[in-house]
């Protein structure tokens, strides 16, 4: 059983989660109880991360499970909480929209034309690479993996002063959103 319980949090991880054929056996289950038992399960994972419940919460919880069980998902929990804080961190920022991943960025001289032999302009190239996000609302219902786009731009010196002024000003309005 403790394989299962990782493999629920696998899914909510946006793995590969737990097949009725492997896991029917151990607990004898039909394809329907195995089903909404899964369900049950990552919806305790989801909830015991997102409202910090304490020991007497879980236990609370697991009130239908005998107790050999309800140990096993409190280690799982315990060895895998913060890798299902991060998921569904990941899972509500993609609700808005985008999210940036990572950056590639570099610098290039333009020399210019043999009739502007004296044009010397640096160009700056900056690639955003994001992700839309899952494909399905929440890790809760199945595996999926984000789709990444990459947004490329060519900017020289003044809009490269714009574009970095107006990333000061929204990192200003978050900062005092936290606060």
């Amino acid at each position: 059983m403790n394989k299962y319980f990782l493999r629920c949090i696998d899914e909510i991880c946006g793995r590969k989660g737990p097949a009725y054929e492997v896991f029917k056996s151990s607990a004898n289950w039909s394809l329907e109880e195995f089903r909404e038992f899964t369900k049950s399960i990552k919806i305790f994972f989801y909830e015991a991360v997102t409202k910090h419940w304490h020991k007497d919460e879980l236990l609370e919880n697991l009130g239908d499970l005998e107790s050999s069980r309800q140990q096993l998902v409190l280690e799982c929990l315990e060895i895998r909480k913060d890798e299902i804080n991060v998921a569904l961190q990941r899972d509500t920022c993609a609700i808005s929209g985008p999210v940036l991943e990572d950056f590639d960025w570099s610098l290039k001289w333009v020399m210019g034309s043999s009739k502007l032999s004296s044009l010397r302009e640096p160009l700056l190239t900056v690639d955003f690479h994001t992700s839309q996000g899952r494909e399905k609302a929440t890790s809760i219902s199945s595996e999926t993996k984000p789709k990444i786009n990459t947004v490329s731009l060519e900017l020289d010196k003044q809009e490269l002063k714009t574009l970095v002024s107006a990333l000061q000003k929204a990192q200003d309005v978050l900062t005092s959103w936290q606060s």
